[in-house]
């Protein structure tokens, strides 16, 4: 074999290693599509608002939060909602119409915005997925200052100078 031949073989080997690990490395930075998803903790209540810990939208839309029945599944008309752009979000602010009672279950859900107006309506903006598996937030108020949200009336600990 000529050294020419062999030359243009090891260019082509080389070009072919270059184009597969480029197409790898392209491979690897783009994330596959990820689901919406949505995490509450149960919280005490905070004036008229619900934090949400972390919510991902694969599209702009909205954070709404509704009543929960005694098993937990949504009921009646949003208690509030938040817009929200496509990505992740963390502690988000939800501000509540009125305020819930102590012990009130919430229901949160994400939509996206299909109507490109400024508000959440429900009909035009959809819910992003029905798959999702949630559970409802419940809330509590303390009655008085030193009162725990878990109903522990015991004051907290002291503290000891040393």
């Amino acid at each position: 074999m000529s050294i020419a031949k062999t030359l243009t073989l090891a260019s082509l080997a080389a070009v072919a290693a270059v184009a597969v690990v480029a197409s790898s490395a392209l491979a690897a930075t783009t994330a596959p599509p990820t689901d919406p998803s949505v995490l509450v903790f149960d919280q005490p209540l905070s004036g008229e608002q619900v934090n949400v810990s972390y919510a991902y939208l694969p599209r702009d839309g909205y954070i709404v939060i509704y009543g929960a029945d005694t098993a937990g599944k949504p009921v009646g008309d949003p208690l509030g909602s938040a817009t929200a752009k496509a990505g992740s979000h963390v502690n988000v602010k939800v501000k509540l119409d009125k305020p819930p009672t102590a012990g009130s279950k919430m229901w949160v859900s994400l939509y996206e915005d299909k109507d490109g107006k400024p508000g959440f309506v429900k009909g035009p903006d959809t819910a992003v997925s029905k798959a999702i598996s949630m559970r409802p937030s419940t809330t509590s108020r303390p009655n008085r200052k030193w009162e725990r949200p878990t109903g522990d009336r015991r004051p907290p600990p002291r503290r000891r100078s040393i």
